[in-house]
């Protein structure tokens, strides 16, 4: 199946920098909560999650690369 125009328009970069930028920030944020293990423990349970996400920020670049055309979604498929 052909995916909708809305998600090729998508800026994966654009999703990777934002990503990374997050993953930066909360990795200072758990060092200012090495006091406070209730935050430390959350900032760390949505870093897991971030990294989880960081995985598939390849897939995501291929997939909205403007240049796929009907024929490779079809060999994809």
């Amino acid at each position: 199946a052909f995916i909708s125009d809305p998600f090729l328009n998508l800026n994966a970069i654009d999703v990777g920098t934002k990503v990374n930028d997050m993953r930066n920030s909360l990795n200072r944020l758990s060092k200012c909560f090495y006091d406070v293990p209730g935050a430390k423990r959350m900032v760390e349970i949505v870093l897991t999650k971030v990294e989880k996400f960081c995985v598939i920020i390849p897939i995501l670049e291929t997939i909205c690369n403007p240049g796929l055309q009907q024929r490779h979604w079809e060999k994809v498929s």
